[in-house]
């Protein structure tokens, strides 16, 4: 009886021992179990931030559309996480540089010059298209029905402009108006700013304005797709060669370099690879890089015409 006593004893012993070890294991293999999942559920690294800023050469939508691609490309291979901003006029882009909540924007030759002045902005590209090359022209419309044959018969008109901050809708064509003996401030009916180019040429259409001037690469697009003919509008005066195509892509100058050289890479491969541009390639055209330099015929006119105001 003793020794089974004992016995008895001694297994409750061992009993008890290997209850305590089992409860050990098992709150080490919780706690291993519980750093796995730690691990596991770690949320990743976010990815640095890169706003563009887009002007809405025509609408908001239309921009956003032509662009999507490109971004989704542009987050691919610099790493960023893009974010699109397309404002509803091209001041707004200007402003948003200069306030930093832009990091690169694509802006109209005469916009730049205003962003390079007042945001810091510096060129590093622009559009070719096929067909067109990389220049393009301010226009003249008028609606065939107008009676209107000769820019010297705009005085006393209805004219539509595009944004004030516009080459082809605004600054080139206040030069030419000027230069053909209308001061556009006083000698017209009525100026109205539309904001898009396409805007404006509806209105010739429809017979809002009597006459618009506009970029003649927005007017070819509106051509291609079917939504003008010629019985819509007729040029009545083309300005001299505007460089950039109509686009002008630029960074922050205080935007880290590495960054900038990640961007540029990024834009200038993108020609060659497929689906890189999507609507925006094949409306707007292919990358190729421009220098602050190369836009200074848009600074002397923006300069000459300050100058004529004082």
């Amino acid at each position: 009886m003793i020794k089974v006593g004992k016995f008895f004893i001694i297994s409750k012993r061992f009993s008890i021992g290997l209850l305590c070890f089992c409860c050990l294991a098992a709150v080490f293999t919780g706690c291993s179990f519980l750093q796995q999942t730690a691990k596991i559920e770690e949320p990743p690294v976010p990815k640095p931030i890169l706003r563009v800023g887009a002007i809405p050469a025509e609408s908001v939508e239309k921009t956003r559309d032509q662009l999507q691609s490109l971004m989704e490309y542009l987050e691919r291979e610099t790493g960023f996480q893009v974010e699109l901003i397309v404002t509803t006029d091209y001041r707004s882009v200007i402003d948003k540089m200069r306030q930093k909540e832009v990091d690169i924007a694509m802006l109209g030759p005469f916009s730049y010059i205003l962003a390079n002045e007042q945001a810091n902005a510096l060129a590093f590209a622009s559009t070719e298209k096929n067909g067109i090359g990389k220049k393009y022209y301010s226009v003249f419309i008028v609606h065939p029905e107008s009676g209107i044959a000769d820019i010297k018969q705009l005085g006393g008109r209805r004219l539509a402009f595009t944004d004030r901050n516009s080459t082809s809708g605004y600054l080139i064509p206040q030069r030419i108006l000027r230069n053909n003996g209308i001061d556009p401030d006083t000698d017209l009916e009525s100026a109205e700013f539309l904001e898009h180019h396409d805007a404006a040429i509806l209105a010739v259409k429809k017979q809002t304005v009597d006459a618009a001037a506009v970029s003649s690469t927005i007017l070819q697009h509106m051509r291609e797709k079917g939504i003008l003919g010629d019985k819509d509008y007729r040029i009545i005066y083309t300005s001299e060669a505007i460089p950039s195509s109509g686009t002008v892509w630029a960074y922050r100058e205080d935007f880290p370099q590495e960054a900038v050289g990640k961007i540029k890479n990024a834009f200038f491969n993108a020609n060659h690879t497929e689906g890189a541009l999507g609507v925006f390639g094949a409306e707007i055209g292919s990358f190729f890089p421009v220098e602050d330099r190369e836009l200074d015929v848009i600074r002397n006119a923006y300069q000459m015409l300050e100058m004529g105001k004082q």
